[in-house]
């Protein structure tokens, strides 16, 4: 057992490669395997496990060292020495998850690549004035699907879609209303179809698409995610940006994406919520697109 003291909180880069260092995961239990020299006794190998991070070293050399996906139970943990498969020996770890049935997308939070490789932009009305530019940074390296479909709803590029013989859909948000504010919880919209309720949305494909990872976690207010009315694997145009540190975004919603400038425009939109989400005055997306490195839109 580790002490709290011993926990670390930030994310270390994972000395471990993966492809040497195999790791499954059932629903209670992540199991990694470290490959070592046939010739390695148990007493040689130190092993550092908290609930948050895990470091193994051996003869005085690192052979893991990372700050976990998730949180595990180490008291619930074990370790032990044997022979591998083909010859050589393996340090074989069970680690217990600390919530069972939980899916991991990667055993390190290293391993995650929150790398911006698009910046996208709203220009937002409150009450038909002005209210100021909101510019996203996405992480399409994590999330390149979701990313995919929210850049180009924001660029229109994809044009329209026919849903039925009398409903076409125009793939852009300008135009769209925010139409659910809850002031310290989200804000959302991205209903390209425009309905009255805000119940509806369609993706660039003209449907809707699955959950594609969860890899990377909500840390509070001016994070981007998708919206799925609380039905898994049931994403389309809709989104959502957060006001605060919400645990229903932990798990449940994929986020891809952060504020990089205009928290205050988004702020100011929160004032016009309400604990049922609807707005004091309508709060539109009047323009948006994507920019450049230089902050230049592209056209």
């Amino acid at each position: 057992a580790n002490h709290e003291s011993d926990l670390v909180r930030s994310p270390q880069p994972s000395t471990m490669p993966s492809a040497d260092a195999p790791w499954t995961q059932s629903n209670k239990e992540l199991t990694l395997l470290i490959p070592v020299g046939a010739d390695v006794r148990a007493k040689e190998v130190q092993v550092r496990l908290t609930s948050q991070s895990l470091k193994v070293t051996c003869r005085g050399a690192e052979l893991v060292s990372g700050a976990f996906f998730l949180p595990v139970k180490p008291d619930d943990s074990l370790w032990e020495l044997e022979a591998a498969a083909g010859g050589g020996k393996h340090i074989r770890f069970g680690i217990a998850k600390l919530r069972p049935n939980m899916q991991w997308d990667c055993l390190f939070l290293s391993e995650v690549d929150s790398t911006i490789t698009h910046t996208v932009y709203m220009d937002i009305t409150i009450g038909d004035q002005p209210a100021g530019r909101v510019t996203f940074g996405l992480y399409g390296n994590a999330c390149p699907k979701t990313v995919d479909n929210f850049r180009c709803l924001c660029t229109g590029e994809r044009g329209s879609v026919k849903l039925s013989k009398k409903q076409t859909v125009r793939l852009h948000y300008e135009g769209t209303a925010i139409h659910r504010v809850v002031p310290g919880f989200l804000i959302q919209g991205g209903d390209v179809t425009h309905s009255p309720s805000g119940a509806g949305g369609v993706s660039i494909w003209g449907g809707v698409f699955d959950d594609e990872n969860f890899k990377i976690k909500h840390t509070g207010a001016g994070q981007i995610l998708m919206a799925h009315f609380g039905i898994a694997n049931n994403n389309q145009s809709q989104f959502a940006v957060s006001l605060g540190k919400i645990t229903e975004f932990e798990s449940k919603h994929v986020i891809f994406g952060q504020v990089l400038d205009g928290m205050q425009v988004l702020r100011a939109v929160e004032l016009e919520g309400s604990g049922e989400g609807f707005t004091s005055r309508p709060v539109m997306i009047a323009a948006c697109g994507e920019i450049d490195g230089a902050g230049r839109e592209i056209e």
